[in-house]
């Protein structure tokens, strides 16, 4: 499927899965009109404030975000509820994930400030307050929507379950299903 394709597919069921929800006209217009209308959207969305389902230590976190990646989760977490559980990093706390194995990179988009780099998950993939891992499909299913969301508004998104972006999830040498970036070169320092 084209990502054309998969984007007409999500506003689809973005519109049938908010017709449900007919207590909430304002957020079913919104997200309609956000997808649809690009950087206008964006703009819009931009000035509406973070949703309460974000925990304080998760909004902080959030602060932290660059700022169109913090939108494509404030939209996601529109549509499903999503928990926050990293965002900008130290190089210190690089530098231990990646002796843990938890990482495979010494400096990366996590390091950034405003962070690049966000890990996140949806609610759903949540039990007695620990993350269900051996719910792979859960993960798949989210970052579909992740990914859709972030077309919608033009902001490039690579997953950490498909780093090279071909749809083929068995081809990752490293998986990372929590893990989203902003799709482009880090920064230069100069």
């Amino acid at each position: 499927m084209k990502i054309q394709d998969f984007a007409a597919r999500l506003n689809d069921l973005i519109d049938e899965a908010l017709e449900a929800d007919l207590t909430s006209d304002k957020k079913r217009h919104g997200i309609r009109a956000f997808c649809r209308s690009g950087a206008r959207g964006r703009a819009l969305h931009a000035e509406a404030t973070m949703p309460n389902s974000f925990t304080d230590a998760e909004l902080r976190m959030l602060e932290q975000l660059d700022e169109r990646l913090r939108l494509v989760v404030t939209l996601v977490n529109d549509i499903t509820p999503v928990r926050v559980i990293e965002t900008h990093r130290t190089l210190a706390r690089q530098a231990a994930l990646l002796k843990s194995g938890a990482t495979k990179v010494a400096g990366g988009k996590h390091n950034t400030l405003p962070s690049l780099a966000i890990d996140m998950i949806p609610e759903a993939a949540m039990s007695g307050g620990a993350i269900q891992w051996s719910n792979a499909m859960e993960f798949g299913h989210f970052a579909g929507l992740v990914r859709g969301v972030a077309h919608c508004m033009q902001v490039p998104v690579r997953w950490g379950g498909d780093w090279d972006r071909d749809f083929d999830l068995d081809d990752n040498r490293f998986d990372d299903l929590v893990h989203f970036e902003i799709d482009e070169p880090l920064p230069t320092k100069g």
